[in-house]
C-alpha cells in the first residue's frame, strides 16, 4: 500500500515487486503477493523496498528511489509464517509539476499541432473524482498538449514521470527541451514513452533522468502528451484516453 499525503494524488499505485532484506542482506526480490523462506528466526532487521517497471518495461524490474523503506524489528518465528502488509510513503522530494485534474483548469495546454481538446471529466471511468479525458476520431485524428510552465530539472539526479492511465489507444508521453541553439533558445521535442490500450487504469513510472541528462543545451523543460493518427486514415479507430494525477519528481 501507497500512503499518499495532501496533494499527492490518491493511493493507486503499480509496486509489483518488493526486495526483501534481512539484516541488511537481501533475500530476493519477490512479485506480491509472495511467500519467502527465509532461515533465520528470532528477533531479525526485517527490510522491505518498493519496486516498479521502470518505465513499463517488464525486463526492467528497479527499486522507486521516491518510496521510503519499509523497516521494522521482527520476531521471526522457527517453522511459521509471518504475514506483513507494509505501507510506503513518498520520500521528501521536490515535484516541480503535479496535475490531479481536482480544479478548473489544468496545467496543461493544447498546442498548435492539435486538433482536439484535454477536457477534465468527472464519471464512472475515472479514477478518484475527476480525471482528464481526450478523444481522437477521423475529424479530429491529432491530440498534442504540453505543461502550461516551463521548470528546470537537475542534470545529476533521479527523475522520473508518473501517469494514471486508462485507455482505448495508444498514446506517446515525454519532454519539451528548452535548448539553447546559438542563436536563441527553441523547444525541442523528445518522445519518451508509447503506452497502449490499457481497458483498466494502469500505472506507469517514466524514467527522465538520461534525457534530461544528455540535453546539455537544455535549461528548462516541459511535459508533453500526444497521439497521432494512424498511417492509413481509413483503418482509423476512434481512441479515449483517461489521464489522472500526473506528476514530475526529483532529488
Amino acid at each position: 500500500m501507497v500512503n499518499n499525503t495532501t496533494g499527492q494524488g490518491g493511493n493507486f499505485h503499480n509496486i509489483e515487486d518488493i526486495w526483501v532484506y534481512v539484516n541488511g542482506q537481501l533475500v530476493g526480490t519477490y512479485e506480491a503477493p509472495f511467500t519467502v523462506p527465509v532461515l533465520p528466526s528470532g528477533e531479525q532487521q526485517l527490510t522491505l523496498e518498493a519496486g516498479v517497471k521502470e518505465s513499463g518495461q517488464s525486463s526492467f524490474h528497479v527499486i522507486y528511489p521516491f518510496m521510503t523503506s519499509y523497516r521494522s524489528d521482527t520476531l521471526l518465528p522457527p517453522g511459521d509464517t509471518l504475514n506483513i502488509n507494509p505501507v510506503f510513503n513518498y520520500t521528501d522530494t521536490e515535484v516541480p509539476f503535479f496535475e490531479d485534474f481536482e480544479d478548473l483548469g489544468t496545467g496543461f495546454e493544447i498546442t498548435t499541432a492539435s486538433d482536439t481538446t484535454l477536457n477534465t471529466v468527472n464519471d464512472s471511468n475515472c479514477l478518484d473524482g475527476q480525471c482528464g479525458y481526450f478523444a481522437n476520431d477521423i475529424s479530429r485524428p491529432n491530440f498534442d498538449c504540453r505543461t502550461a510552465d516551463v521548470f528546470p530539472l537537475p542534470k545529476d539526479a533521479k527523475i522520473f514521470a508518473e501517469v494514471s492511465y486508462k485507455c482505448t489507444q495508444e498514446f506517446t508521453v515525454g519532454v519539451f527541451a528548452k535548448e539553447y541553439t546559438g542563436e536563441g533558445f527553441s523547444d525541442v521535442r523528445y518522445p519518451i514513452l508509447t503506452l497502449f490500450d490499457s481497458p483498466e487504469w494502469n500505472k506507469v513510472y517514466i524514467n527522465l533522468t538520461d534525457i534530461v541528462a544528455e540535453t546539455t543545451n537544455a535549461t528548462e523543460y516541459r511535459l508533453f502528451i500526444s497521439a497521432q493518427p494512424m498511417e492509413n486514415n481509413e483503418d482509423f479507430v476512434a481512441g479515449e484516453v483517461y489521464l489522472d494525477n500526473i506528476k514530475i519528481l526529483h532529488y
